[in-house]
Formats: C-alpha cells, sequence, structure tokens
C-alpha cells in the first residue's frame, strides 16, 4: 500500500512540474519573439525565439520534470513533435504580423502553442511511450 502512495505523489509531482514547465514557456516563447522582433525582422525573430525556447524547453522538460537523462532517442521524440509545430508558428508570423502586429501575432502563437501544441504533444509522446 505505501508503495502505490509514493508511485502516487511522484504522479502528481511530475504532472506539477509539467503544468510549471508549460505555463512559464506558454509566457516565455511569445516574450521572446517580441524582444527579439524589437531588434530584427519578425520572420528571423520567430526563428530565433522558436530555436531558444525549444532548446531550453526541451533541458528543462527532461532533467526537471521527468527527472531524465538526456540521450539520443528523448531528443529526436522531441525534434519529431517540435518540427510541426515549429513550422506552424513560423506560418502564423508570415500570416499575421502584416495587419495584427507584434503583438497580436505572439498572443496568436502563444494561444496555438498553449493548446494545439499541447495536444500534439501529449499525442506523440503516448505514441512514444507505447513504442
Amino acid at each position: 500500500m505505501n508503495l502505490k502512495l509514493k508511485i502516487f505523489a511522484l504522479y502528481k509531482s511530475s504532472q506539477i512540474r509539467y503544468l510549471i514547465s508549460g505555463s512559464i514557456f506558454t509566457v516565455i516563447g511569445p516574450s521572446l519573439f517580441i524582444l527579439i522582433s524589437s531588434i530584427l525582422n519578425p520572420r528571423y525573430a520567430i526563428l530565433f525565439s522558436e530555436i531558444i525556447t525549444h532548446f531550453l524547453r526541451f533541458n528543462i522538460m527532461t532533467l526537471w520534470v521527468f527527472q531524465t537523462k538526456i540521450n539520443n532517442s528523448s531528443l529526436k521524440a522531441y525534434i519529431k513533435a517540435t518540427i510541426p509545430l515549429f513550422i506552424v508558428n513560423f506560418f502564423i508570423v508570415n500570416i499575421f504580423i502584416s495587419f495584427l502586429g507584434t503583438i497580436s501575432t505572439a498572443l496568436i502563437s502563444g494561444v496555438f502553442s498553449a493548446t494545439i501544441g499541447y495536444l500534439w504533444n501529449k499525442y506523440c509522446y503516448s505514441r512514444t511511450t507505447k513504442n
């Protein structure tokens, strides 16, 4: 019975860390885009902000949330799950930046990442754990 309580506590703990990191990166990604686009063209800013955000996110998710070692299989799974989101965010910027501006485009990108991005990652990682 005690083992079940420990497993339950660990499960809840990683879920809480997942929620915290997801919330933080939902703010960091668009904020970084806004900051970088004040220096660079928004089309380049989204590339740099996505690369930086996902580099940090992968490391935080691997080391802090799931408390595992970084290895080739986890990196490959993360890249496979992230590339479609990266491409969609790039298109969001290209489509909306000219008539909505930087902040509104960043908000759209953030909402996309927090909703569809979350669901896509959940789907991709559920398939990874089944294999």
